[in-house]
């Protein structure tokens, strides 16, 4: 059952993030296209010398489709959130079946479920905010492999490094934000002597 219950998550959070790039994607088309100054980089329309939209608007449709995409943006984004929390909550939720049937202090329990909590807390206002830079090293990736098939050999020396970068910050990543750890670390400077 806890497998099925976090595929579903990851599928959930997966199709908020698809669903999000793709209305950012429509947002910025739409906006290029529904009004005559559009600045694209940062995604808001240009105003006219009076300050609105009158004569600004070059399609009426294409202002239809902005409006829409613009007020699904932050929804798919609040979707994205809770699946990112919800994953986390998942990915700790053994350990702290762990704690709360171990043999242990109460107070000690109350402190390791403390750092689990803080683990899933820092897990999560890490990865929201990184999801444009795991787009980018999706798009880098699949670049360089799109150049390594058509003939660019050294790209794919340049993707084994990214690979091995990734791996490298994500296991970093896991061992930073890890519960135990952060328990350890508090510990180690804060416990009782």
């Amino acid at each position: 059952m806890d497998t099925i219950v976090h595929a579903a998550v990851e599928i959930a959070g997966a199709s908020a993030g698809a669903a999000e790039n793709a209305l950012r994607s429509v947002r910025v088309l739409s906006g290029l296209e529904a009004f005559r100054d559009y600045n694209w980089i940062q995604n808001i329309r240009v105003v006219n010398s009076a300050g609105d939209f009158r004569g600004m608007v070059v399609s009426s449709r294409w202002a239809a489709v902005f409006q829409f995409s613009d007020k699904a943006v932050p929804i798919a984004e609040k979707v994205g959130a809770y699946a990112t929390i919800a994953g986390n909550v998942l990915q700790s939720a053994s350990r702290i079946q762990a704690i709360l049937s171990s043999k242990d202090d109460p107070n000690i329990k109350a402190a390791r479920l403390s750092t689990e909590v803080s683990s899933v807390c820092l897990r999560s206002a890490v990865e929201i905010p990184a999801s444009p830079v795991i787009a980018i090293d999706w798009a880098l990736r699949n670049s360089l492999g799109f150049a390594q098939s058509h003939g660019l050999r050294s790209a794919g020396d340049w993707n084994r490094a990214l690979q091995a970068l990734n791996t490298a910050v994500g296991t970093r990543f896991e061992s930073i934000t890890d519960g135990n750890n952060i328990y350890l670390v508090v510990q180690k400077y804060f416990g009782r002597p």
